[in-house]
């Protein structure tokens, strides 16, 4: 674990893009991190994709992720940014084509959780109830 948190001081003030267990990805600047690998963005934005675009939907001032929510961390390079197949959205289009993405992974998550209640198996979800 500190092997990998000393590679995150040499990523400091640059612009990250960030991969979250929950399947966000968030572009920002790493300001500062913790032993925990907890990170603070700024700038940060959510990068959302659909129809081989992408667009960046502002999040406000700061970004704090947890390091256990983290699964992956990467250095955006600017200038090769041109060359990958995705070209930029309409925000707003790109918005709502993410939102309903969403409630289609959340109605399947759904489905799967009653068929495992069906079948006597219990969800973590089951728990909290």
């Amino acid at each position: 674990m500190a092997t990998e948190l000393a590679n995150l001081v040499d990523q400091l003030d640059r612009q990250l893009l960030v991969v979250l267990r929950d399947g966000r990805t968030i572009v920002g600047t790493l300001r500062t991190f913790d032993q925990f690998a907890n990170i603070v963005l700024e700038d940060p934005h959510e990068r959302v994709f659909a129809d081989g675009k992408y667009a960046e939907l502002p999040m406000g001032c700061t970004f704090i992720a947890r390091g256990e929510n983290v699964a992956l961390i990467g250095e955006l390079d600017k200038k090769r940014e041109h060359q990958s197949p995705l070209r930029r959205g309409d925000p707003s289009k790109m918005e709502k084509a993410d939102e309903e993405r969403r409630a289609e992974e959340r109605r399947k998550e759904l489905l799967l959780r009653k068929s495992f209640q069906r079948r006597g198996v219990m969800t973590s979800d089951d728990f909290d109830e």
